[in-house]
């Protein structure tokens, strides 16, 4: 019998994988130091996202997905930083 393993903190199968990336300490720290300053950064949820962007939440999930845009795991919540997300889809933060 073979083992399959699991990324720690995936809640899929064996044989699904999680596509969320793990983030190296210093990633996660200065994630951390962007969420305690918000007037300099702001993070959104899927649905505040979607709104802010004008389309469906599903097709934030989506392009998360396939790593279209970033996201930042804060626990088992995942935000994604708008300033980010506006460069990666190739649109201006102002």
């Amino acid at each position: 019998m073979g083992t399959n393993t699991v990324s720690p903190g995936c809640r899929r199968g064996p044989k699904q994988s999680c596509s969320y990336k793990t983030l190296k300490p210093d990633d996660s720290t200065a994630a951390v130091q962007r969420l305690a300053q918000p007037e300099q950064q702001q993070f959104l949820t899927g649905p505040q996202l979607a709104e802010k962007l004008q389309v469906d939440k599903r097709t934030v999930w989506l392009m998360a997905r396939q790593g279209k845009i970033p996201r930042v795991l804060v626990g088992r919540a995942v935000r994604f930083e708008l300033d980010a997300v506006l460069a990666a889809l190739g649109g201006d933060s102002g």
